[in-house]
């Protein structure tokens, strides 16, 4: 957990907010990501598809005092534009088959992004088209 809060500290430097910091996170898990960067943002939207991550997430973000964050239950892919309006910077942490074509747009959308991958193959395709 130190060394997640360390790499946070880390990504807010590279993030540069603005005095109105928002943070779109998509495929969010169970939050352990969101939990270690909320503290440096205004707000964070947190994205994730699946039933039990995203009840996870929520409650990480309970037992740590988060109140910043509003988790969307939804596929990347078919995120309304109006809950990503407004974010500064994305993060994504997508599974091992990396981005759909949807969530590529959206991400090559944003100046800032933090790509988090278990895959470098995927990495590798993805950051091709971003």
């Amino acid at each position: 957990a130190c060394a997640m809060r360390e790499d946070a500290r880390s990504s807010r430097g590279f993030f540069s907010p603005s005095s109105s910091s928002r943070l779109l996170e998509l495929h969010c898990g169970g939050g352990n990501n969101t939990v270690a960067l909320a503290p440096y943002f205004d707000e964070v939207v947190a994205v994730e598809i699946n039933r039990t991550l995203a009840e996870a997430a929520e409650e990480n973000l309970r037992a740590n005092g988060l109140r910043n964050v509003q988790i969307i239950r939804t596929p990347s892919a078919a995120l309304d534009a109006a809950a990503a309006a407004g974010c500064q910077a994305v993060l994504v942490d997508p599974p091992r088959s990396g981005l759909d074509d949807e969530t590529q747009n959206l991400v090559k959308s944003f100046d800032q992004i933090l790509y988090i991958s278990c895959n470098p193959f995927a990495l590798a395709a993805d950051l091709k088209f971003l």
